[in-house]
């Protein structure tokens, strides 16, 4: 099975040109679950991040609204949310919400948690975004014990999303990161950062990751844009 998290940038930079590069560099990959941060959403304007991908991947999504307000999306001011999104090759059976411990500066925080099933196995996959402000390390904690908590029964999970921080900063909680997992190198996710890190995790439990690698760095062939600025985290696993 192949998972693929990616923070989507909401509508900034050149949003259609980069939808379309999100697209085809997705379709590259083949995944089989792809989770979504900061997914636009402004039905008056006719922009819907995950729909177009999902459309284009062939897969079904859940998706969370979330962060309403005005956005400048391609040089106009457009009424919009920032949510998160869970793309699947199999039937999304399941997705509820989790609302997160939030702050005032940052706003709505919640987890996207959908259940899966993948020809006869089940899986529960939570898609989170942590905030962002530079001094909610110990938020950003709590945020994690929320999630952690909300995926504490039997089966098996896989929380991937951006953290907004690296992975030494949280107690895993019978997690296991998928990165370390693999032997893979600390490689930054944020690309735009002046002090770029590996923020962009996916952490697992009841499966064994086997691969593990970064992309979405470049336009893709026939496109004019990076898609992001996040690299994308490509995880394969293995159900033990």
């Amino acid at each position: 099975m192949r998972l693929i998290t990616l923070n989507t940038w909401k509508g900034d930079g050149a949003y259609t040109k980069r939808l379309d590069a999100m697209a085809a560099a997705l379709a590259a990959l083949s995944p089989d679950i792809v989770t979504l941060q900061e997914v636009l959403a402004a039905p008056a304007a006719g922009y819907d991040t995950a729909a177009h991908l999902a459309r284009s991947l062939g897969m079904s999504a859940a998706v969370l609204p979330l962060r309403h307000k005005p956005r400048l999306v391609e040089g106009r001011t457009v009424d919009s949310t920032s949510g998160l999104a869970v793309l699947s090759r199999w039937p999304i059976q399941a997705k509820r919400s989790v609302p997160l411990a939030a702050d005032a500066r940052d706003g709505e925080r919640a987890a996207l948690i959908a259940g899966i099933d993948m020809q006869g196995k089940s899986i529960t996959i939570a898609c989170i975004h942590l905030t962002h402000l530079s001094d909610g390390k110990e938020l950003r904690r709590q945020q994690w014990r929320q999630v952690a908590a909300a995926l504490s029964g039997p089966g098996s999970a896989i929380v991937a999303g951006d953290f907004n921080a690296t992975i030494g900063t949280f107690d895993l909680n019978g997690f296991t990161d998928a990165r370390q997992a693999c032997g893979a190198p600390e490689t930054p996710t944020a690309v735009y950062e002046t002090a770029p890190a590996c923020i962009d995790h996916v952490l697992a439990k009841g499966l064994t990751a086997t691969g593990w690698r970064t992309a979405l760095g470049h336009a893709p062939p026939g496109c004019e844009a990076v898609p992001s600025d996040h690299l994308a985290v490509v995880v394969d696993f293995a159900f033990d």
